[in-house]
Formats: structure tokens, sequence, C-alpha cells
């Protein structure tokens, strides 16, 4: 998996026009919100495809 279709956490809060701190608390409370990964020596990110189809299904009832 290369770096194009991982997005930050940064990029995600933009995504959805929330903070970091939203995104992680997110994290913890959605069901059905997309797992991290963690590319080793990374950061945490989210697979691109599963953070734009959970905005497409899901996101707009969060914001």
């Amino acid at each position: 998996m290369n770096d194009s279709e991982l997005m930050t956490v940064n990029e995600v809060a933009a995504l959805f026009g929330v903070t970091r701190r939203t995104i992680f608390r997110w994290m913890n409370k959605i069901k059905g919100w997309p797992v991290p990964v963690s590319p080793i020596g990374s950061r945490i990110k989210f697979i691109r495809s599963e953070i734009l189809e959970f905005y497409k299904n899901k996101g707009a009832r969060h914001q």
C-alpha cells in the first residue's frame, strides 16, 4: 500500500470539517468507523477508500 492510498488524521479531519480531536473521538464512538492502520515507522493513517466510502454513506450525519 502506498501513501496515495492512505490519509492522515489531518486529511480526514479536513474532509469532515472537524478537528483532529473529533476524529480520535469518532474512532472510539462511531460504529463502523474505518479502522486506522499504522505502517511501520509511521503515524496513524486511514485507508483512503474506506474513509471516502464512510463519508459517502454515513459521514454527512456526523457533520
